[in-house]
């Protein structure tokens, strides 16, 4: 008893006792005669809210404070035949009363175990002693929040286990069992580890359990009308209130009495605190809780009160335009929409499917839709909106638990999805305080799930609304101190936690209606514009959760045929330039991404899931070193994960990864653009080789890129992604660069550029243009009906694209040694070729194309057969060494002559000379 009056002592209630000698007794000795006569004014104690309480005023002591009644468990046993117990944990888990006399009084309370200790004369047990229910209430309460008062759930259900016969004689087999199981789980825990929700579901089965077990219908019904009448005194603890409205609603479904059960529901509905939100919940979850066995009564409860004049009172017509500063009627409305949810959650599913449409989410809607002179008006009350939301989730995750789910056809799924992204739009777009978008969304995955599916239109507004209502809010601002606690910064965080997670929980919902390739496509043709945002926070989030996403489709898969993973590069294309992104966080959820993406391949490719594939494990490994923001690490490490792309991607991958790659050249992060780069030059020196077929389609990519941006390191990226194609390719490459429109425009120039400063590559292409030219007719020679017999010559196209790639190639300096080494044969050539094309007209299509680019205000280009011949001869002589000729023939006008059909050969002789 000592530390119950220390207890009472420090709370100022009373002076402390003063101190004595205990040696406990044996259990047939009475307890120490100074202890029964001690001073006890301790009755007098504090419920919850810090009130005096008198036990004799009230005639209920059931109302103890959860600290006091863990000090009279601990002051109490520590009297019992075991060893003393100078803590909560040390109460013992059962206990055989000595006299069997006394095992349990007739009337089934506490007398039993008083007398058999003596205890009857001490003030304590002399007075009005709490009933078995009110006892039992009390302390499942206290078991509720079983870490507060220095583990005091622990000490309640030492307790309960003790007085288990008195509460009930048919218990003891069932709480021996069950009450040191849960205290074992309690000391296995903490509150941290120790989810409440399912502590409270612990607790709710086991007094389900105990209730079977007395299958005793008065006593039933006693325990309900005591936890009933227990409900006020938790007004100022929220929590513990809810939990015991819970305890409520399992007792009415154990309960066999209609008539009580319609009685308690309606006062519960008469006398609940609507406006407080733990104690709307509370109610809601009674009336669901029984509702798995009275869904009728329950439901027929909820319409009655509905037409009383307690709810008309305060939902009538024209209390919709009073100003009411607590919002009597949404709240009132909200818990009836709230209850009407937890029914359908918690009824029998066999029952509720049929009532789903005609009574549940009929009145749910008639609740939330008001209406003023036929006209709907939207609500703006916050907890109404929830607690739709709340409700409509509850009733698709009962019918998705249903086993006729997939039979049933839910009419309403359409308008409630629309009505989540009419929530999740009205949001703010610039701030996230409320939980509206994260509840929304965590409802679409159940309608999601619900036939009829959703239209592909549907489930694009769907996925585009949630993407743009969470990625593309502002970055959360670091919360300074002078902003507010740092509570309130963490509750932000987890509310920003949460909806990001809600969002990915989505995405993953929508993904498995169609586990497919192509349902992975759809998805991040959605999600690809935000990895590629110019906004960090934006990919930050995005990479974040696409990484989640591919690593659900991977858990999910069920391969049971090969088929072809045939957006695979498409896929790879979009992270992996990520990999070098700006964000350290971003490039690890990029390797991330590529990871699952190459493991999903090898599922298609027939290997088990839990197969480990040597080279995509080095990815993992490459993960901690891309913290380091160094340029020449972060490239390296570029490399590595392009040789382990290179080495796994089907060769029919390829092309369309390395198309998607060059599209990332233009990437506005310049980490990834050069990535892109390296990876592109890495892939083709690893698989150019098998690329033979696709040049020409590669070439066009790159010319259509290059045409879109002007940075001056996309087109060296782009020079040379084709250096390592001709390198590989030399002669598909030529002759796709020689079929590019005349008159060459600037990116074809570029690329025929990229050519010349290999040696050996510039010498070998030099010659298969000399072959060009020498091979084919330098023009053709047609009548003109207009001229009468007179003939005109045309240039042929080849030998003229020939020689407009010479011209280009030997305009960059580094061809010198290939043109020094080709000499004799390019002089020769082209004089020829001069010499062929005086007077040459140019094709009319050409011609056409000509004045085309001249209207676009673009730099004119020479497009004369002969002209352009001799502007090649005079590169061909700089490079090649003979500069000075060059300008001497310029300086006599040599090159004009050339150019001259009458006084042509006078240019060739002195040139000759």
């Amino acid at each position: 008893m000592q530390g119950f009056f220390s207890w009472h002592s420090r709370r100022g209630r009373i002076p402390p006792p003063p101190p004595f000698t205990f040696i406990p007794p044996a259990p047939h000795l009475p307890f120490p005669v100074s202890v029964r006569n001690a001073d006890c004014k301790w009755r007098e104690i504090s419920r919850p809210g810090g009130q005096f309480f008198s036990a004799e005023r009230s005639g209920n002591p059931s109302f103890w404070p959860a600290e006091a009644l863990g000090v009279h468990v601990h002051s109490l046993l520590r009297w019992f035949p075991v060893l003393p117990c100078h803590d909560c944990s040390a109460v013992p888990l059962s206990l055989s009363p000595p006299s069997p006399k006394y095992a349990a009084s007739p009337k089934g309370d506490l007398l039993g175990v008083t007398r058999c200790w003596g205890l009857t004369d001490l003030p304590f047990f002399a007075a009005n002693l709490p009933s078995p229910c009110a006892l039992m209430s009390r302390l499942l309460v206290v078991a509720s929040q079983p870490y507060g008062g220095e583990g005091r759930g622990s000490a309640a259900l030492r307790l309960l286990n003790v007085l288990s016969r008195s509460i009930h004689p048919t218990l003891e087999p069932l709480w021996n069992k069950k009450l040191p199981e849960l205290v074992e789980r309690l000391e296995a825990n903490t509150k941290v580890s120790l989810s409440q929700e399912e502590w409270e579901d612990t607790l709710l089965k086991f007094l389900q359990e105990t209730l079977m077990t007395i299958s005793d219908c008065s006593w039933t019904c006693r325990l309900t009308s005591e936890m009933c009448r227990q409900l006020s005194s938790y007004n100022g603890s929220s929590v513990e209130k809810n939990f015991l409205y819970k305890c409520v609603g399992t007792a009415l479904a154990a309960c066999a009495n209609k008539d009580l059960v319609r009685k308690t529901l309606q006062e519960l509905l008469e006398t609940a605190r609507y406006q407080e939100e733990a104690e709307r919940e509370g109610l809601a979850c009674c009336l669901g809780l029984c509702a798995v066995t009275y869904l009728d009564e329950t439901l027929a409860k909820l319409e009655e009160f509905v037409k009383s004049d307690v709810f008309r009172k305060s939902a009538g017509l024209f209390s919709i335009f009073k100003d009411r500063s607590d919002n009597e009627v949404e709240k009132v409305k909200g818990t009836l929409i709230l209850c009407y949810g937890y029914v359908a959650r918690y009824a029998p599913t066999e029952l509720v499917l049929a009532r789903i449409d005609a009574d549940i989410l009929r009145n749910i809607f008639l609740y939330f839709n008001t209406k003023v002179l036929g006209i709907k008006v939207e609500t703006k009350d916050l907890s109404l909106k929830l607690c739709l939301i709340q409700s409509i989730c509850m009733v698709c995750q009962a019918i998705c638990n249903s086993a006729q789910s997939g039979d049933f056809t839910f009419s309403h799924k359409a308008e409630l999805v629309s009505q989540m992204m009419d929530f999740i739009k009205a949001e703010p777009p610039d701030s996230l305080r409320t939980p509206i978008r994260q509840r929304a969304m965590a409802t679409c995955v159940y309608l999601v799930f619900l036939e009829p599916s959703l239209s592909d239109a549907e489930t694009a507004e769907l996925l585009d609304t949630c993407l743009s209502g969470v990625l593309a809010l502002p970055e959360a601002e670091t919360p300074r101190e002078k902003d507010g606690p740092v509570l309130r910064a963490r509750q932000e965080e987890t509310l920003w936690r949460d909806t990001l997670d809600a969002l990915e929980g989505l995405l993953k919902g929508v993904l498995q209606r169609d586990l497919t390739p192509r349902g992975l496509q759809a998805m991040f043709e959605h999600l690809g514009p935000w990895i590629k945002s110019t906004k960090e926070h934006e990919r930050e989030r995005a990479v974040e959760v696409a990484a989640g996403v591919l690593e659900f489709y991977r858990e999910k898969l069920n391969v049971s045929t090969v088929v072809p993973f045939y957006n695979l590069g498409l896929l790879v294309a979009l992270f992996s330039p990520r990999c070098t992104d700006s964000l350290a966080v971003v490039r690890q959820h990029a390797v991330d991404c590529v990871y699952a993406l190459l493991y999903i391949q090898l599922c298609y490719e027939g290997f088990a899931r839990d197969h480990r594939d040597e080279s995509v494990e080095k990815l993992k490994a490459m993960k901690p070193g891309l913290r380091d923001p160094d340029v020449n690490t972060l490239f390296q490490a570029c490399c590595s994960i392009a040789k382990v792309i290179a080495k796994r991607l089907p060769p029919d991958q390829l092309l369309s990864l390395l198309l998607t790659m060059l599209e990332g050249l233009a990437d506005p992060d310049r980490n990834c653009s050069r990535a892109a780069t390296v990876m592109i030059n890495s892939l083709l020196k690893e698989r150019g080789a098998v690329l033979l077929e696709k040049v020409p389609e590669i070439l066009a990519v790159v010319h259509a890129k290059l045409q879109e941006v002007d940075q001056e390191h996309v087109w060296k990226a782009a020079q040379q992604a084709v250096y390592i194609l001709a390198s590989q390719h030399r002669v598909v490459v030529v002759s796709s660069l020689l079929n590019s429109p005349l008159p060459l425009d600037s990116c074809t120039c570029a690329l025929w550029r990229a050519l010349a400063p290999d040696p050996t590559l510039a010498s070998q292409v030099l010659e298969l243009l000399l072959e060009k030219i020498n091979r084919d007719v330098p023009y053709k020679e047609n009548k003109s009906f207009l001229r009468g017999s007179t003939s005109e010559r045309v240039a042929t196209f080849l030998p003229l694209s020939a020689t407009c790639a010479l011209h280009e190639l030997m305009s960059v300096p580094e061809s010198g040694p290939a043109v020094v080494g080709l000499y004799a044969e390019l002089f020769v050539t082209l004089l020829l070729r001069v010499s062929c094309t005086v007077g040459v007209q140019l094709p009319k299509g050409l011609l056409s194309k000509e004045r085309k680019t001249l209207g676009r205000g673009q730099p004119p280009r020479t497009l004369d057969p002969c002209s352009s011949a001799v502007e090649t001869l005079k590169a061909m002589l700089i490079q090649g060494g003979s500069g000075t000729v060059a300008k001497a023939v310029a300086d006599a006008g040599g090159w004009e002559l050339l150019r001259s059909m009458e006084r042509h050969h006078e240019g060739v002789a002195l040139l000759a000379r």
